[in-house]
Formats: C-alpha cells, sequence, structure tokens
C-alpha cells in the first residue's frame, strides 16, 4: 500500500483541456527502535514509513558491507539487521542505507565483554604439607596473589574482589585493560577461607563474574617448649595469630618413623607424651591447621636416661683387681661412666660402650676399700 500525494495538472491544447492526476511514493525513511548485543553479535531493528524496502549496513569507517536486513513477518514494516563476528567489548559504529532511495542514519552499539577463562589464585609462598625439618617451621603466606589470561575482545578494566567468608568484610582492587594481568592481595587474616570475584567492564557494561576460592596458611605456633622426664615429654606453645581449626602434635623417633599422631583442639596449648623410652631423641612437631591448610614447626629432647640395675662389684679371690657388672638400663644408651672411688686416691673412671655389662680395674692396693662412685648412661 502507497501513500500518494495528488498533484492536478490541467493540460490545455487548442480544442480541450485534459485534467492529470501524478503520484509520488513515499521514501523508505527509517527509525531505529530497539538494539540488542551479546558478546560477538548485534541486532538492530528498524521500522519505516515505505513499503518493499532494502536495508544494508555498512561498518565505519571501513565503510565495508557487512550485512542485509531481513522484513520481520511477511506483511510489515520492521526490519532487522543482524551482525554477527563481532569483537566482544568493543564500541561499533555502524551506518544503515536504504537501497531504494539512499535514505541513511548512524548508530553506535557496543558488544558485551567477556571475562578471562579462569581466575588463578596462590599464596605468595607455597605451603609444604611434609614436615621434614627437625628444627624450623615452615612459613606462612598472609598474601595471595591473583592472575588471569587476557580477556577476548576490548576490556577497559578488570575489577578484582577479595571477601572474608568468615566476616563478609571486602576491598576491592582496579587492573586497567592494558596493565599485566595480575593483582595482589597483602596483610590478610592467617588460617581465613577468602571469596574472590573478577568483572570485566567496557564501556558501560560488565561480563559475567569469575569466581574463585583460596585460603591463607595458618600460622606457626610460638614458644615451643618441651619438658623430659624418663619416660615422658611435656610439649607446651602459643597459637600464632589469626584462625585456626586444630593443633596436631606429632612424635617422631630418632630415624624418623612416626610414633604418635595426635589431634587437639584449637583453644588446647599444651600436651604430654607419655609411655617414651628414657634416654631417646625424639622429635616433636606442632602443626597448626584451618581450611585444609598446615603450618608446623618442630623440636628436639632426649628423655632422661635411667639408671642401671642389679649393680655388683667382685674381686673374685684377686688382691689387686676389682670387677664392676650390672644389668644394662631400659631406653637409649649412649656411653657408661664408670668410677671408682677410694679415701686418698684419684678416682679411676671408666667411660664404656652402650652394650658393655662389666669393666675390671686392676692395679689396685690390696686391703683398701673402693666403692663405685657413679655408674651411669648418657
Amino acid at each position: 500500500m502507497f501513500r500518494c500525494s495528488t498533484v492536478i495538472l490541467i493540460l490545455c491544447l487548442r480544442w480541450s483541456c485534459v485534467k492529470v492526476e501524478t503520484t509520488e511514493a513515499v521514501k523508505c525513511s527509517f527509525n531505529l527502535t530497539e538494539t540488542s548485543a551479546n558478546t560477538d553479535s548485534i541486532a538492530l531493528e528498524l521500522i519505516t514509513t515505505g513499503e518493499a524496502c532494502n536495508f544494508t549496513v555498512f561498518y565505519e569507517p571501513s565503510r565495508s558491507d557487512i550485512t542485509d536486513c531481513y522484513q520481520h513477518g511477511e506483511y510489515t514494516n520492521v526490519y532487522i539487521c543482524d551482525i554477527r563476528d563481532l569483537e566482544p567489548g568493543t564500541l561499533h559504529q555502524f551506518e544503515v542505507i536504504s537501497k531504494n532511495d539512499g535514505e541513511r542514519g548512524n548508530v553506535s552499539v557496543r558488544t558485551d565483554p567477556v571475562g578471562p577463562s579462569r581466575l588463578d589464585v596462590l599464596p605468595d609462598q607455597i605451603q609444604a604439607t611434609q614436615y621434614k625439618s627437625p628444627i624450623q617451621g615452615q612459613g606462612g603466606s598472609h598474601s595471595l596473589h591473583i592472575s588471569w589470561p587476557r580477556s577476548r575482545g576490548q576490556v577497559d578494566w578488570y575489577e578484582v574482589t577479595l571477601q572474608d567468608t568468615k566476616t563478609g568484610t571486602s576491598r576491592s582492587t582496579r587492573i586497567m585493560g592494558t596493565a599485566a594481568t595480575q593483582s595482589r592481595f597483602t596483610a590478610l587474616t592467617p588460617g581465613t577461607l577468602y571469596a574472590l570475584s573478577l568483572v570485566a567492564t567496557a564501556g558501560n557494561k560488565t561480563a559475567l563474574p569469575v569466581l574463585a576460592t583460596a585460603a591463607t596458611a595458618p600460622s606457626a605456633v610460638s614458644g615451643l617448649q618441651l619438658s623430659p622426664s624418663s619416660s615422658s615429654l611435656s610439649v607446651s606453645w602459643q597459637p600464632g595469630p589469626g584462625r585456626r581449626e586444630s593443633f596436631r602434635v606429632l612424635l617422631r623417633e630418632q630415624q624418623g618413623a612416626l610414633v604418635r599422631n595426635v589431634t587437639l583442639k584449637s583453644s588446647v596449648t599444651s600436651h604430654t607424651l607419655d609411655d617414651l623410652l628414657p634416654g631417646t631423641l625424639y622429635t616433636v612437631t606442632v602443626v597448626t591447621e584451618a581450611e585444609g591448610l598446615q603450618n608446623a614447626i618442630s623440636k628436639q629432647a632426649v628423655t632422661v636416661p635411667v639408671a642401671v640395675t642389679e649393680l655388683f662389684l667382685e674381686n673374685h679371690g684377686s688382691l689387686d683387681t676389682l670387677r664392676a657388672s650390672w644389668v644394662n638400663a631400659r631406653g637409649g644408651v649412649d656411653a657408661y661412666l664408670v668410677s671408682l672411688a677410694t679415701l686418698g686416691s684419684a678416682n679411676q673412671d671408666r667411660k664404656l660402650s652402650p652394650n658393655a655389662t662389666e669393666v675390671v680395674f686392676s692395679g689396685l692396693t690390696p686391703g683398701r676399700p673402693y666403692q663405685p662412685l657413679s655408674l651411669s648412661s648418657s
């Protein structure tokens, strides 16, 4: 259906006058009624007053013809221009032109930005889970390093937010789209689980957030003290700063074999390890646990050796020799120290191997009294 204007012409000839009517077609002028965009395509909706119009879209400023528009329905004056294969987050400038009569209009539309494919979060110092050092604990990290691959298309900036999952407190930082794709949060609470969110922004549009979680390692205990007796080790410590879920006390023999593994509540600050062997070197490790991470410190101590039993001193009929014998002490022994004393003479000392059970003292004075002054293990 055309809309027409009527012009009446009167042609006067020599013999008669003729009345003629002409029609003028309405142009394919249009209005842009709606735009929609996603990450790699844009759809333009046009409405025109003309009929049988033919529209095409040019990409500014290259003036390349990128798509034709199609009629939205069989009997309608609405047209859709579907533009594909675009860069995300980019402001695209188009010119829509009517091929019928050259009517044209310009429009700028931004595609949605996309976030990075992943978010990598690591503590600045990787935590060890095996504690091999007998003295030093593993260092804890109170900061998190965040990195990500660069997003496709255009990004003006990245907003990185870190939130404490226990308290809900958060802090954010902005990284420009042309800068290195990394950030760092410091001075965090040890033993805490954090939620992280990264949002890419281009113009007034934002991408869906990329989410991750990460935890800081708990602090190691301080002031680790070991108080040995012949059959036990009393262990005490002070908790480090931050949060913790539990403590574990590990006991290892000198060869490294684990002989005790005790889990304690986070409020406990001491524990006694019983039923140990006298004179034995042990390594005690106190492990702090939180959010699946651990931190530990270790210390060594020797239980107190015990005295030998059934000590005898005999001459077996000799005038100048005495034989001392004993039953080996229970537990670990490095050596036996035997001292024979008498009035008026210097003590005779002997250091013997740990498997020795007797020693003979010779060159003694007949008739003089002697006694073993000490027989100890070390």
